[in-house]
C-alpha cells in the first residue's frame, strides 16, 4: 500500500512537471507567432532600435578605450591656463624666485646664476623643468617677460665694423665669465661690446641682452616687418630690425636682429667698434605698397 502512494506521488509530480514544460513551450510558439504575425513596419521598427541601442553602446565603448589609451600613453593634457596657474603658484612658493624684480633690474646687481659657489646644480624644485619650452635672445633688454624664465642677462657682443673675419652673428655675453687656463699666440678672433648708432634716437648706446626660456610654448618665429603675432601667437616683445650698415664699402656683413623697441643700455663710451643700425624697406623687388621706401623696418618675436 505505502508503495502504491509514493508510486502515485511520484507519477503526479512527473506529469505537473510535463504540464509546465509544455505551457513554456506553448508560451514561446505564441510568442514566436505574434512576432511573425507583426506588421512589416512594427518589425522595422524594433529591429532599428535594437541596432541603434547597439550602435550607441558600441560607440561610447570606442570613445571609452581612446580616452583610456590616450591617457597612458600621453599623460594628462593641461591647457594653457591650467599651466599658468600651477607656474604662478610654484613661482611665489619658490625661494630663487622670491626677490626676483618682475619688470626692472638694477644695473649693478650681479648675476650669481653663474657662480659655481652659490648655485646649487642639484635642485629641481619647479615643474618648469620638465614643461619648459625653448630659449631665445632678447635683444636690448635685460629682464623677460613675467611668465618666462630668464636664464641670464649679459652684453650685446659682435664682430668688429672692418673685420673681414670673425663670426657673421651675434651673441649674448654673460656678466660673469669664466676662465680656461689655455693661452695662444697664435691667430685670434676677436668679440666686441655692440653699440647703437643713430645720433638722432640712440647715439652710441652699449646695449644689453637676456637669454629666455619658455614655459608654456614651444615654437619660436621672429617676423620682420611686424609689431604683431599671428591669430593663437604670443608676442614676446617687439621692437626695430638692426644689422650692420650697409652704407659704407668697408662694412662687413651679419645677420640681422630684433632689438627691444624699449631697449636698456649700459654705457656710452663711443668706440665704434660693434655697430647696430637701423634698416629700412626699399622699394624696387620689394613691392612698394605694402612697404614704404625708406620707412624703418619693425620686428616682433611670437610664441605657441
Amino acid at each position: 500500500m505505502a508503495y502504491n502512494i509514493l508510486h502515485n506521488t511520484q507519477q503526479e509530480g512527473c506529469n505537473l512537471q510535463l504540464i509546465k514544460t509544455n505551457e513554456e513551450k506553448i508560451n514561446k510558439m505564441k510568442f514566436g507567432t505574434a512576432f511573425l504575425q507583426t506588421k512589416p513596419v512594427e518589425k522595422l521598427l524594433c529591429i532599428g532600435i535594437s541596432v541603434g541601442i547597439l550602435i550607441i553602446l558600441v560607440f561610447f565603448l570606442a570613445i571609452g578605450i581612446v580616452i583610456y589609451y590616450s591617457g597612458r600613453c600621453h599623460g594628462t593634457t593641461l591647457t594653457d591656463t591650467q599651466l599658468r596657474q600651477m607656474m604662478v603658484a610654484i613661482n611665489q612658493e619658490s625661494p630663487d624666485n622670491s626677490d626676483r624684480p618682475k619688470e626692472s633690474t638694477s644695473e649693478s646687481e650681479v648675476d650669481t646664476r653663474f657662480d659655481s659657489t652659490t648655485h646649487d646644480t642639484t635642485r629641481d624644485t619647479s615643474l618648469t623643468r620638465t614643461i619648459g619650452g625653448p630659449t631665445y635672445i632678447r635683444w636690448g633688454r635685460t629682464i623677460c617677460r613675467n611668465d618666462t624664465e630668464l636664464v641670464y642677462d649679459g652684453y650685446s657682443a659682435g664682430k668688429k665694423w672692418n673685420k673681414y673675419g670673425s663670426g657673421a652673428n651675434y651673441l649674448c655675453l654673460t656678466k660673469n665669465p669664466e676662465w680656461g687656463d689655455l693661452q695662444t699666440r697664435g691667430t685670434i678672433s676677436e668679440l666686441y661690446g655692440v653699440e647703437i648708432d643713430a645720433p638722432d634716437v640712440a647715439d652710441s648706446l652699449e646695449v644689453p641682452c637676456s637669454v629666455c626660456r619658455l614655459l608654456f610654448r614651444f615654437s619660436l618665429v621672429m617676423i620682420p616687418g611686424r609689431k604683431t603675432c599671428p591669430k593663437d601667437w604670443t608676442v614676446e616683445y617687439w621692437g626695430y630690425l638692426m644689422s650692420e650698415s650697409s652704407l659704407y664699402k668697408n662694412r662687413m656683413s651679419t645677420e640681422y636682429v630684433c632689438v627691444d623697441n624699449e631697449w636698456e643700455h649700459y654705457g656710452t663710451t663711443n668706440n665704434d667698434n660693434a655697430v647696430w643700425y637701423f634698416t629700412k624697406g626699399m622699394c624696387g623687388s620689394l613691392p612698394c605698397p605694402p612697404y614704404i621706401n625708406g620707412k624703418l623696418l619693425t620686428c616682433v618675436v611670437c610664441s605657441r
